[in-house]
């Protein structure tokens, strides 16, 4: 094997620490809430090892019944269901008569009718099991009543039954969920206008006053603004705020569109800008309340696609930083969203559980429903997991003053508990450690315990789509008196003993047994093994470069300030290689392989060797819109759009008439696609292409007008892939084609809405163009 050393290499800076100011003092749990959900699986929230890590978390709070459902879940049902009937009888003008008196498992609504959902999945759990797994754990719930489609009895009845015949003593009660939103139910109200801040507010004191007179020590808050912006929050503190508790939002910062990795993780440094806004609102309408009025971040996650950087390490290391932005900033309370959600690529959940396979050709559904109710797979912390157990577990409640200079790629926050500071570290570069001198105003100790979140605890498989392993950091005695080294891409924390105490350090008493050790055997298939792999695919395109890495999970459980172990690698077959060695002191490092053709290629990582197969890619045109049919369902325009048989005779095609058009901003849609039609193998999507005419007159002043062709992602919402210059366009059918050129954008495709030729001109058009069988270019 071929391992190397070398010292490291990036620019050194220096935190300065004055531990006499304090910035915020807060119960740091209070920032590492969840959400659960009543669709969560059965096997999920139930699962033994899953409330083993919840109760190590020890989270303040829980978000309860589940974001957008708490707009069309009527929480009891009473009188009304049994099992999937329903007593129609008790449902009049959107309303459903409950019987309060006792207690049955609620279920969703939908349509203006609000009668139940046609699928009849009404959760896999209902409300009191909520309430009984957030108290197992001596959180308090957060829940957010239904005012989209519910009512003040509703609402005050929840607070009655939870209350004063349970016991649940809730304390925090938001009212809607995220109602400026269009795909809320109860945006759009019953008289057919939108919810405003003002209709909202006056709703929010409807609720706020009948639930209060039910219980008056109880905090109502809302609106569960969807994102940073706060939409409504003005209006309620204006018009409801003396019943206004706490203010609430939501936000996923991440664009979607982030094309590099220091663009997702300055998405964790945008909050301050908010929280001002809300805090001159609050300032303003209820000076007096000014200091009483918490602010909670009821929803938060890096962004909303849940794509593979929300399963990987990233997320974790990003919601490291988010957590000390949050106390910075002087947030009250946070949820994470949310603590199991999963995607076929990711997803937003603190934990994985493998997915139940529910479409097995040839097997009754009698032994389906058999495995079902078996199915038990094991409990596998996440990246962020870690991130929120990191400031439960190791950090304090009082945040000091610190500021770091001279260093870049670094994050950097310190907290105070009575046994001494606790000082975050987290390096964002996935190439260079980062050199940190530590200064203080009062004279640290030389000795610290750190504790580090690096590949070498947890690593997503980017292959399998699942953890290959997720262990519990462990706490390694340090010396820091000539600073520290903070490893490339990891979260290290770094607990200074007050002086005198220095005998604590580096105990591991703090920390509960390791969870991939014997007493988790269930998920050992998760942890490392000793010895050095390759992570490749069996397969590639020849025309896009592959991510592979080396794996070194057996690494010491904390690299800082050690020197850089480097494998070396070597290629044979038509490939290059971005690098000739790895870095492999955090349990894995990346490369990438660039294909130069077809055939076998195999990379060698000291003794591992691993083959992969370069393949031809193959391309066809799938045609999705003929325009054959007297319809244009599907395709839209900012000009004058029709169906015409004057192109192609005895053919209809689309026809854009141009009269003295000028295209601006908002109104320069030649055609829009949308939605893309359900058969088509998104993932396959390598291009557009399409047949275009224009009639003889078509003219323009602007030398340089054009089609421009973009694709809409919910990953990437704005994916140029070609032009054309109008002056190419003639009385001639041309077909063109525009494929994919930047290999980055092709996994995009999974989350293809759009397709859309836009029109860019500065001088007016005139003329008209016509566009015939449109469709998709499949790899």
């Amino acid at each position: 094997m071929s391992i190397s050393l070398a010292a490291a290499t990036a620019l050194g800076g220096t935190l300065k620490i004055d531990p006499s100011q304090t910035v915020h003092s807060t119960n740091r749990r209070n920032l590492t809430g969840s959400n659960i959900a009543l669709w969560n699986q059965p096997w999920e929230l139930a699962d033994s090892e899953l409330h083993d890590y919840v109760r190590e978390l020890a989270p303040a709070f829980i978000r309860i019944p589940g974001g957008s459902w708490a707009n069309h879940y009527i929480w009891n049902g009473n009188g009304v269901r049994s099992g999937d009937s329903f007593d129609l009888s008790k449902l009049k003008d959107g309303v459903w008569d409950i019987d309060w008196s006792g207690y049955a498992p609620g279920f969703n609504i939908e349509g203006d009718e609000r009668k139940p959902v046609s699928d009849s999945f009404h959760g896999s759990w209902d409300v009191r099991q909520l309430h009984d797994f957030v108290e197992d754990f001596g959180a308090q719930a957060i829940v957010t009543v239904n005012l989209g489609s519910g009512t003040p009895e509703m609402a005050s009845e929840w607070v009655r039954w939870a209350n004063m015949k349970n016991g649940y003593n809730v304390k925090y009660w938001e009212i809607g969920n995220e109602l400026e939103g269009r795909w809320e139910l109860g945006h759009i109200l019953p008289d057919g206008r939108e919810m405003t801040g003002e209709i909202y507010a006056q709703r929010f004191r409807e609720f706020a006053e009948a639930m209060k007179a039910v219980d008056p020590t109880i905090k109502t808050g809302g609106p569960a603004s969807s994102n940073d912006k706060g939409a409504f929050i003005k209006e309620t503190l204006r018009d409801a705020g003396d019943l206004v508790d706490f203010v609430s939002f939501h936000t996923y910062p991440v664009k979607n569109r982030q094309k590099t990795e220091a663009e997702f993780f300055d998405g964790a440094l945008t909050l301050e800008p908010a929280l001002e806004r809300i805090h001159s609102w609050i300032a303003q309408y209820q000076p007096d309340r000014k200091n009483e009025i918490e602010v909670a971040i009821t929803e938060w996650n890096s962004k909303v696609v849940e794509a593979r950087d929300t399963a990987d390490l990233m997320n974790g290391l990003w919601a490291t930083i988010w957590i000390g932005e949050m106390f910075r900033n002087g947030v009250s309370f946070a949820n994470q969203w949310d603590m199991i959600t999963a995607t076929e690529t990711g997803g937003h959940g603190l934990f994985y559980f493998d997915p139940f396979d529910f479409e097995q050709p040839g097997v009754p559904q009698a032994e389906m429903d058999r495995q079902f109710e078996s199915f038990n797979p094991p409990c596998i912390p996440k990246a962020q997991y870690w991130a929120l157990w990191l400031w439960s577990q190791c950090m304090g409640d009082e945040l000091i003053q610190s500021t770091l200079t001279e260093a870049e790629n670094l994050y950097s926050a310190v907290t105070r508990s009575d046994d001494g500071l606790q000082i975050l570290l987290v390096n964002t570069s996935r190439e260079h450690a980062a050199p940190v001198q530590l200064k203080s105003t009062e004279t640290l100790s030389d000795h610290a315990t750190a504790i580090q979140v690096s590949h070498r605890e947890y690593f997503w498989n980017p292959i399998t789509h699942r953890p290959q392993w997720s262990r519990k950091p462990e706490p390694v005695p340090l010396d820091i008196s000539n600073g520290v080294t903070v490893p490339p891409f990891s979260a290290l924390v770094l607990q200074v003993p007050n002086i005198g105490n220095e005998n604590i350090a580096g105990q591991a008493s703090l920390y509960p047994e390791n969870l991939c050790g014997n007493t988790r055997s269930r998920i050992r298939e998760a942890c490392p093994t000793n010895h050095i792999a390759l992570l490749i695919p069996k397969t590639t395109p020849e025309d896009i470069p592959v991510e592979a890495w080396v794996l070194a999970p057996d690494t010491a459980a904390c690299s800082a300030n050690q020197e850089a172990r480097f494998v070396e690698l070597t290629v044979k077959g038509p490939a290059t290689l971005n690098t000739e060695k790895v870095r492999i002191n955090e349990g894995a490092g990346r490369f990438t392989i660039t294909p130069t053709g077809t055939g076998t290629v195999t990379v060698c990582a000291g003794q591992a060797e691993v083959s992969m197969r370069s393949e031809p890619v193959e391309s066809r045109t799938e045609i999705l819109w003929a325009f054959e049919d007297d319809t244009l369902d599907g395709i839209q325009s900012d000009f004058a759009l029709s169906l015409s048989d004057t192109a192609k005779p005895n053919q209809q095609t689309a026809a854009i008439r141009l009269d003295a058009a000028l295209p601006k901003p908002q109104h320069d849609t030649l055609l829009k696609f949308e939605p893309i039609p359900n058969r088509v193998s998104k993932e396959r999507v390598g291009g557009v292409t399409f047949e275009v005419r224009a009639s003889h007159d078509l003219a323009t002043d602007d030398p340089y007008a054009s089609l421009q062709i973009v694709l809409q992602s919910e990953s990437d919402h704005w994916i140029p892939v070609g032009s054309v210059p109008l002056n190419r366009l003639t009385d001639e059918w041309q077909t063109l084609s525009f494929k994919i050129k930047n290999h980055e954008h092709l996994p995009a495709m999974k989350w293809l809405y759009s397709i859309r030729v836009q029109l860019s001109s500065t001088q007016p058009i005139h003329g008209e163009i016509f566009i015939n069988d449109a469709g998709l270019i499949l790899r």
